[in-house]
């Protein structure tokens, strides 16, 4: 849960925009979904774990901005992401 919110992850096969462009992870704040695509999009084979938890923090970020207002932008979102995944990957 994120605050009062329930947050759910889901995987897809392949995941697209609402410009129909292919991306790699999204939040859906109405329904309180991250969605991570499970594919590169470059050559359709399959994102490595640290892709796909860098996708998650870099979508857990942009939810933090929604659901609190704080304007959290794209370069600041995967800037984020890669803090958390250093100090994930130090504690290991």
């Amino acid at each position: 849960s994120l605050g009062i919110s329930a947050i759910e992850d889901s995987t897809y096969d392949k995941l697209y925009d609402e410009d129909g462009d292919p991306i790699y992870g999204q939040f859906r704040y109405d329904d309180g979904e991250i969605r991570l695509n499970i594919r590169k999009i470059e050559n359709d084979e399959f994102c490595g774990e640290e892709q796909l938890r860098n996708t998650l923090w870099h979508e857990i970020f942009h939810a933090f901005s929604q659901m609190y207002d704080n304007s959290v932008d794209e370069k600041q979102a995967q800037c984020y992401a890669n803090f958390m995944r250093e100090l994930e990957s130090s504690k290991q």
